[in-house]
């Protein structure tokens, strides 16, 4: 059991932690439940915690104040965080995405998609922790900060300055920008840039499928609204035709 995922369970009804917690435990994962955000906090002061599930409505703290909570903490920053709701707003699906939040539960939902929702966070989380073991030995960067002209990205914090001001992003924004400062000046296709942003890749059949180049345009646009680097300096990010973007190091 101690091999096992740990799973940090929050939610302030006992009878759904009672129950997806004994759920659980018959999949064989390891389970820590919670019944406030401040509970949970603690337990992940003390416990190596794999995942976390929270519920969005809870007392004194929700479930969007623990994600951010959680991101003020390089260590905690990266551990997964599945949103749980009864409510599947689109408003409210759509506040955590921008918050960086990693996917969502809608109640009701079947032990099957619970477990599916956590082996795909357990899948993602070891692909890129394999990616940064690679990348690390091949990096000269001496603190957690990518600096590219007036532009700084703080992995730590999940912050980025522009000019030494707080700029705020979505999840998909931040994530599309750190892709492309970890290699500036080279050309990164928009399947993989998609793929970053969004955490999978479009199934669909072609006839049907999405082009990359789509998602991504908005997404740039506003980006570089954003950070506001005009063309051609550091920390602009180009379009590379046929292929996709890069930002501009210097």
């Amino acid at each position: 059991m101690n091999n096992s995922p740990t799973i940090l369970l929050v939610d302030d009804d006992k009878t759904l932690v009672d129950l997806l917690t004994t759920q659980l435990r018959k999949q064989g994962y390891h389970v820590l439940p919670a019944s406030t955000g401040k509970d949970a906090l603690e337990l992940l002061a003390k416990n190596d915690v794999n995942v976390v599930l929270a519920d969005i409505s809870m007392p004194e703290m929700n479930g969007y104040q623990l994600f951010q909570m959680m991101l003020e903490k390089p260590e905690w920053a990266i551990i997964p965080f599945v949103l749980i709701t009864a409510r599947g707003f689109d408003s409210d699906i759509r506040y955590g995405k921008e918050l960086g939040v990693d996917d969502y539960l809608v109640k009701p939902f079947t032990v099957a998609d619970l477990v599916a929702t956590i082996q795909g966070r357990l899948k993602r989380l070891q692909i890129l922790s394999h990616a940064f073991a690679v990348l690390g030995p091949q990096t000269e960067v001496p603190s957690s900060q990518i600096i590219i002209g007036d532009l700084t990205v703080d992995m730590n914090r999940r912050s980025v300055l522009v000019r030494g001001e707080h700029v705020h992003l979505t999840g998909n924004e931040y994530r599309l920008l750190l892709q492309l400062a970890h290699r500036p000046n080279t050309a990164i296709s928009s399947e993989e840039l998609v793929e970053g942003t969004h955490g999978h890749k479009n199934k669909k059949p072609k006839a049907t499928q999405t082009q990359p180049g789509l998602i991504l345009r908005p997404l740039v646009r506003a980006l570089r609204q954003k950070i506001n680097v005009s063309e051609g300096n550091a920390g602009y990010i180009e379009t590379v035709r046929g292929i996709g973007y890069l930002l501009v190091g210097g």
